[in-house]
């Protein structure tokens, strides 16, 4: 057995995600963190995690609409 077969073998154990599928299960976790913020009492630290939230979600977005256009 070659060491490609064995890596084959060995990564249809594993769970590994792709790309795309990474970058939606954190937009996910993103929205899901924005929306617990949002029902709590508002700070300014709060404020600016928003601010992150949304530019990294934003940013998400792009890098999606990007990888789905060069296909």
């Amino acid at each position: 057995m070659g060491w490609g077969t064995f890596f084959d073998r060995v990564s249809g154990w594993i769970p590994i995600q792709k790309r795309k599928e990474r970058w939606l299960n954190q937009i996910d976790k993103l929205e899901k963190e924005r929306e617990k913020i949002l029902n709590e009492k508002v700070t300014e630290k709060k404020s600016l995690r928003l601010v992150d939230i949304n530019v990294a979600i934003a940013l998400r977005q792009q890098w999606l609409r990007n990888a789905s256009s060069g296909e």
